[in-house]
């Protein structure tokens, strides 16, 4: 033990922060997953879709109260601003809250328009401005101590409120009789709203500015041209529960959440992944080491479909260990929304090389497209075939979206790598279609558990046997 701890001390500081952060990433998404059959069950699926809902509209409309600067602008600006950090970090603040403040007037001015569209109450709209006008700050915070290396507070605050803030809706909700759906998105708020607003206020201290025009220019004229491409992105992803609660009920938006919130974790991995590889593939990128890069991306890429045909094979099972029976319908739309992620990877690998030659564009016609087609599916499957149909229409979706990513990317390696290929598209093709092939498969053997785990059982001894080579 001892020499374990020497061996961490010694440990450069960049490593430690990064492992923590992983840490940290694992322990909030964990939490989640570990409290969701705790919630799925104190909550009707009226009421979870609810709180669903709640977050959907919110992730939709921060886009605009803050132009997500913490995601975007702030890294360039860590280093534009060196010496200046607290400064514009205090301006941010003032600019978000002034957005936030904005959007709060335009709702009271016709809240009435607003409760129909979004169908959820005024005092609830209004706990979701204050939730948004907050919420930037611990993002800003963090990712300066991120920066300096000083990984201890933020990592230690992130995790409590990780662990508390369930808690504390748990006990509220069973203290409650009625409307638990409300008391989960109020209870939840509060909690955000207190951890949030103090660290909102250390910002202000340390800044002491609320209003800098060039700080605000740099971040509007960086943040702006990209709201198209995160506003297509969230209408991609969330489109599909707030066209639910709409045409088929906030009970069968609930049921589709969900499974949402069972792919965190598989999300998680991906993610984690992708940003372990991204700065290798960058590297070999220079070197022209293209065959390498189309290897291990391979062999990537057959992991995660791997990880993901486990978790459709045991879909059923899973569903019933997180979720009360009233929530069993979700079972069918487990395959195409986990297997949707496998396409979502695969945009992955296309959409690094995008970034890689600082081509912005590209991405935002792939985004617009697919939501555009999402919605557009959407619309038509839900009225045809009932709401269990929009999991196949984002897996549709998914799958256009890495081929118009595929598409930019080649087009970008024809002008600037004189035609090299940096992905064998014949062989990420053939995974795709097996990988399809085995989906469905599965699918069809839902009713039969034998045979979904007799498949489930094979895979698990071929990946043991190639354990070495994977």
């Amino acid at each position: 033990m001892n020499a374990l701890l020497e061996k961490y001390k010694n440990l450069p500081v960049e490593v430690k922060a990064s492992g923590w952060y992983m840490i940290c990433n694992v322990v909030q998404n964990a939490l989640g997953f570990i409290t969701l059959p705790i919630f799925s069950r104190i909550l009707t699926t009226e009421e979870y879709g609810l709180y669903s809902v709640y977050l959907t509209w919110m992730n939709m409309l921060v886009i605009f109260t803050n132009l997500n600067l913490q995601f975007g602008v702030f890294n360039t600006a860590m280093i534009r601003f060196e010496k200046e950090r607290d400064r514009f970090i205090s301006a941010m603040q003032g600019l978000t809250t002034v957005l936030s403040l904005a959007w709060l007037v335009i709702y009271v001015v016709a809240s009435d328009l607003w409760n129909k569209l979004f169908q959820l109450p005024t005092f609830i709209m209004i706990v979701m401005a204050f939730e948004m006008m907050f919420f930037p700050a611990k993002d800003y915070w963090g990712g300066k101590l991120r920066f300096d290396y000083k990984y201890k507070a933020t990592v230690l605050y992130t995790i409590a409120l990780a662990i508390i803030n369930p808690f504390v809706c748990i006990i509220a909700i069973l203290g409650t009789d009625g409307n638990r759906g409300i008391v989960r998105i109020v209870v939840a708020a509060i909690v955000n709203i207190v951890f949030y607003g103090v660290i909102y206020v250390h910002n202000f201290i340390k800044g002491k500015v609320f209003f800098n025009k060039e700080y605000w220019k740099y971040a509007l004229e960086f943040g702006l041209p990209l709201v198209a491409y995160y506003l297509s992105q969230m209408i991609f992803n969330q489109s599909d529960k707030l066209m639910i609660q709409h045409m088929a009920g906030m009970d069968k938006a609930g049921i589709y959440s969900l499974v949402y919130s069972c792919s965190i974790v598989v999300v998680f991995v991906i993610n984690a992944i992708n940003g372990a590889f991204v700065p290798w593939k960058y590297r070999k990128i220079q070197d022209k080491a293209y065959a390498e890069v189309a290897k291990v991306s391979e062999m990537i890429a057959l992991a995660i479909g791997i990880i993901l045909l486990l978790v459709i094979l045991g879909g059923p099972e899973l569903v019933k260990i997180i979720a009360a029976p009233e929530y069993f319908e979700a079972i069918w739309i487990m395959p195409p929304v986990i297997g949707s992620l496998f396409f979502l990877f695969l945009s992955q690998l296309f959409i690094n090389i995008e970034f890689y030659f600082e081509e912005k564009g590209a991405l935002v016609k792939g985004s617009i497209f697919s939501a555009v087609l999402n919605i557009g599916l959407n619309y038509f499957a839900i009225k045809q075939w009932g709401y269990i149909a929009a999991g196949y229409t984002t897996l549709i979706a998914y799958i256009v979206f890495a081929i118009a990513n595929y598409y930019y990317m080649n087009k970008m390696c024809i002008d600037k790598l004189e035609g090299a290929m940096v992905y064998d598209l014949k062989r990420l093709s053939i995974m795709s279609l097996i990988f399809l092939a085995v989906m469905l498969i599965a699918l069809a053997a839902y009713p039969y558990p034998l045979v979904r785990w007799g498949v489930l059982f094979v895979i698990v001894i071929v990946v043991i046997f190639n354990l070495k080579k994977i």
